[in-house]
């Protein structure tokens, strides 16, 4: 007797990531089912927006299933449809982060302005009163030496 010949189903679609910045790999994979008794070739076809991107075949044994996986790379930012035979998910491709400008400079800390020095009033009148007292003494020095 002859067995049911292969046929094949196709589930599980999966992206990781599924969100990608633009030039960033990521992973399609599919599980592709042979319901049927022998084994047979199975023809995965990626497609994004509706074109096929990528194929891929396999054989696979009767009532086996297989993960076909796929590698996807975008080069525009955008949401894109993936699909192999049927199945669909979205894949979200985000433009790049602009990169880092230069370090800004920590702000210089702030010194505090010193309270200003308090003029010693004492310091400054016992000084005149000792050049007038030592001026007074010369004076007087001299005034007897002519005597």
């Amino acid at each position: 007797t002859t067995g049911m010949p292969a046929t094949f189903s196709v589930t599980s679609l999966a992206i990781d990531p599924a969100e990608a910045d633009i030039g960033q790999a990521v992973v399609v994979n599919v599980i592709v089912a042979n319901t049927g008794d022998g084994a047979g070739k199975y023809q995965a076809k990626l497609m994004v927006d509706g074109t096929v991107v990528a194929t891929k075949e396999v054989t696979i044994a009767g009532h086996t299933d297989m993960t076909v996986t796929f590698s996807l790379t975008q080069d525009a930012a955008g949401t894109y449809s993936v699909s192999i035979d049927g199945q669909s998910v979205s894949l979200v491709v985000k433009a790049a982060p602009a990169p880092p400008g230069p370090p800004t400079p920590p702000e210089p800390p702030v010194e505090p302005t010193p309270a200003p020095t308090p003029i010693n009033w004492w310091l400054i009148g016992g000084i005149i009163v000792a050049v007038m007292i030592a001026a007074t003494v010369v004076y007087l020095t001299v005034i007897r030496q002519r005597a």
